[in-house]
């Protein structure tokens, strides 16, 4: 008889009554100290079961930023926006940084990816632009990195707060209503059976999505962003170029809008795998009203053969109710912040918007 012993450093129990789930866990494992979450993978939870709760990474802010100025030997400047505006750092041509400073180049990036990822969504963009370099950094990239440090050191109390009400927009904006019958009558969202019976409050999902066309200025390839939330949580972001160079805004947007509708079957099918009742469409939020029309007007014609893929994509999506195409002005896509290195009012206006203070809230 062979008996197998599993040691774990930590879990998780998330449920609205966690502790019978933990008694019951308890004549099975050993377990030590159980207690309400506080610090888990480097992320501080704040809140009750009777109020709202946050996610924070402001510790490990903290500590790293004592250890990025030991490294460096003085004191980081503190910034209000993590990048200059309209900056491009593939336009750097100063020196190339030694085998010692590479190294700490390389050190900052991963705990400022390790930030974004736990929380921090409003330097998204600019650590995905200067990880690219992470190979072959500038000194002008550890000076724009530094930078991004001196902004979380200025702002390191903002937080994800979770919060599962209907998100309510401010702002004009236009929902179609496509009726394809006739073109895609055979498409339908597909929904696996093994899925456990739904249960609770459904919650509504968004997207954002938005594209700044040629944004490289050595590749000219177009810089997707997205923002997905759940009720009224973020829950996924990103900021990526875009695979090919697009000719026009046009294709560039519709490429972004058909990354968007790929994040909505993904999320809608993780939702229900977990047992939370979906019903309504995802809202997917894009400036582009030319995109947003072609995508719902069953009477659209491409007129772009180069999207085609992109275009026959989303228009299946929405003719099977996964997605729902909004036009929102481009002062209120939240997404706008994960294309380009924005002025510090309009950063502030949709990432502050995103974002909780955790002096301020519970």
């Amino acid at each position: 008889m062979i008996t197998l012993q599993l040691t774990f450093d930590d879990f998780l129990i998330v449920a609205k009554d966690a502790w019978p789930i933990m008694k019951h866990m308890q004549t099975i494992y050993l377990i030590k100290n159980p207690a309400y979450p506080e610090i888990y993978l480097a992320a501080k939870y704040r809140g009750s079961p009777a109020g709202d709760w946050m996610i924070s990474c402001k510790l490990y802010i903290k500590e790293a930023i004592q250890h990025i100025e030991r490294l460096l030997d003085g004191s980081l400047r503190t910034e209000k926006s993590p990048m200059v505006t309209g900056d491009h750092p593939e336009q750097d041509e100063s020196s190339l940084l030694d085998n010692e400073w590479h190294r700490i180049y390389q050190q900052l990036i991963g705990m400022a990816l390790w930030v974004s990822i736990l929380g921090r969504l409003d330097i998204c963009f600019a650590v995905s632009s200067l990880s690219r370099f992470s190979c072959c950094p500038r000194e002008g990239h550890l000076k724009r990195l530094k930078r991004v440090w001196g902004y979380l050191k200025k702002f390191p109390n903002k937080a994800i707060g979770i919060c599962a009400d209907d998100p309510k927009y401010e702002g004009p904006q236009e929902e179609l209503k496509a009726d394809f019958e006739d073109q895609y009558r055979d498409m339908q969202e597909e929904i696996d059976p093994a899925f456990p019976e739904p249960i609770g409050t459904p919650l509504e999902t968004t997207i954002f999505f938005d594209s700044d066309h040629a944004h490289d200025t050595k590749t000219r390839r177009s810089v997707t962003g997205i923002l997905v939330v759940v009720g009224s949580t973020p829950v996924t972001w990103f900021s990526k170029r875009q695979g090919a160079v697009e000719v026009s805004p046009y294709g560039a947007e519709f490429c972004a809008m058909r990354t968007a509708s790929e994040e909505a079957v993904s999320i809608r099918y993780m939702l229900r795998a977990l047992g939370i009742p979906v019903e309504k469409p995802t809202k997917v939020f894009g400036d582009n009203l030319g995109v947003i029309q072609n995508a719902s007007i069953p009477e659209s014609t491409l007129k772009k053969k180069h999207v085609a893929i992109s275009f026959h994509r989303v228009r299946e999506c929405v003719a099977a109710k996964i997605i729902s195409p909004c036009h929102i002005e481009g002062k209120d896509n939240f997404a706008d912040i994960f294309t380009k290195a924005t002025d510090i009012s309009t950063f502030k206006h949709h990432a502050w918007d995103l974002l909780w203070n955790m002096e301020t809230r519970v």
